[in-house]
């Protein structure tokens, strides 16, 4: 960010709350990438040298875990990985190519299925944090 002092994110206006069991998730996010997400990414990497793929990535990981955290009921497939169409469809609602395609996936890790990141989020450059934990994408830094 710039050195001309502290700037805070935030969302232009309060969201609109659903009840709706009719709308999929990639419609809930659809307002939030269109609305919000593409822009703020836009001025990481402008301002802030943050590659869009990190950022991208890190927007899934929240979502991800906001979605499974709020979600009542599991798809009647029984996947019991509710956010799953958000990283697998190649389009968003409005055509446009999904940013969080690929950014989450569910691996088997002995008789454990964790989800795991495409891009390495870099939390183990800062002091004090060894890494994201099983979420990483780095292979060596999931046991730090």
């Amino acid at each position: 960010m710039p050195k001309t002092g502290c700037r805070a994110l935030g969302l232009a206006r309060e969201g609109d709350w659903s009840e709706s069991k009719e709308a999929n998730l990639l419609s809930f996010v659809m307002p939030l990438v269109s609305q919000h997400l593409a822009e703020i990414i836009v001025q990481l990497k402008a301002l802030g040298g943050i590659a869009p793929k990190l950022a991208w990535n890190n927007a899934a990981v929240y979502i991800d875990y906001a979605f499974n955290a709020t979600e009542r009921e599991r798809p009647a497939d029984g996947d019991a990985w509710a956010s799953r169409s958000l990283f697998s469809q190649p389009h968003l609602p409005d055509g446009s190519a999904n940013p969080f395609l690929g950014c989450l996936r569910h691996e088997t890790d002995g008789e454990e299925t964790v989800c795991r990141r495409k891009v390495c989020c870099l939390r183990y450059l800062l002091p004090g944090i060894p890494s994201c934990g099983e979420l990483c994408a780095l292979p060596a830094q999931r046991k730090q």
